[in-house]
């Protein structure tokens, strides 16, 4: 067993950097499948406080809220949602003109969701670039090329994954909490994914009041970019306790073969 992992010492450190990689890169698409939960806003001048309304837009696509607030405002849908789908729209149709959306608190809901997800794919980002930093602090101690390990490569070897595992932890509390949130509000985020995708045109959204046109709409719409990300995170975990295990195994490993060469070296002089 020894002998194992002095020999692939570099080769099991190097597996550690390559799953820290492929988390950034899951991260890299971690927004993918709910990239179209948005909503557009303006900024008011005087609170500093999101306002949305219909016709916000973001000038490089040209795309507003319309559609959306069409969808909200139209009471004709109301009496084709399921019981399950847990969201409501304007009684008084008052069509593409209704407020109702932003009135209700959707609005707020879908901009506080997107802004939320949108700081988390960046905390991955992070996330996976200190980690590789912790990573780097290993070689240059020569974890990865040592034959007798020594007290700095045991602190480096138990502190770095150390740091990498608790913040991991930290990733995937917050990684079940956003997945919290999105299935509270499954139904409301499904139904502005379909109506604000771009892929779709307008004459087809304006026709979805009945719920299963949502659906046929989104069947690829669902949690998996969490789940996918929650893999990637506890390898990444129980690689770091591997590693911690590991080092010790290698420190205690040397210092017991260090002491023999001692006490061979005392018994031959003596």
């Amino acid at each position: 067993m020894a002998n194992f992992f002095k020999k692939n010492a570099k080769l099991l450190l190097i597996t550690y950097a390559v799953i820290i990689f492929a988390t950034l890169v899951a991260g890299l698409f971690y927004l993918t499948s709910l990239g179209n939960v948005h909503i557009y806003y303006s900024i008011d001048a005087n609170t500093s406080e999101p306002t949305f309304s219909s016709d916000d837009t973001i000038s490089s696509t040209g795309l507003t809220n319309l559609q959306v607030f069409k969808y909200f405002g139209n009471s004709e849908v109301k009496n084709n949602l399921p019981d399950y789908v847990n969201y409501d729209v304007d009684p008084d149709n008052g069509g593409m003109y209704s407020t109702f959306f932003a009135d209700k608190g959707y609005a707020k809901i879908v901009y506080d969701f997107q802004i939320a997800m949108s700081d988390y794919n960046t905390q991955i980002i992070i996330y996976c670039i200190i980690s590789l930093l912790c990573f780097c602090v290993m070689m240059i101690f020569s974890n990865h090329s040592r034959k007798i390990y020594y007290k700095s490569n045991l602190y480096s070897g138990i502190l770095m994954p150390t740091a990498v595992g608790v913040y991991t932890v930290i990733m995937m509390i917050q990684n079940f909490s956003l997945m919290a949130v999105f299935n509270e509000n499954y139904h409301l985020f499904r139904t502005v994914s379909v109506l604000q995708d771009p892929k779709i045109n307008d004459r087809t959204k304006g026709n979805m009041v009945d719920y299963q046109l949502i659906l046929d709409n989104s069947q690829g719409f669902g949690d998996s970019c969490y789940w996918v990300q929650t893999i990637f995170y506890s390898v990444v975990l129980l690689y770091s306790l591997f590693l911690i295990v590991y080092t010790i195994y290698r420190y205690k490993e040397s210092t017991k073969r260090r002491n023999e060469v001692i006490e061979r070296a005392v018994q031959k002089n003596d």
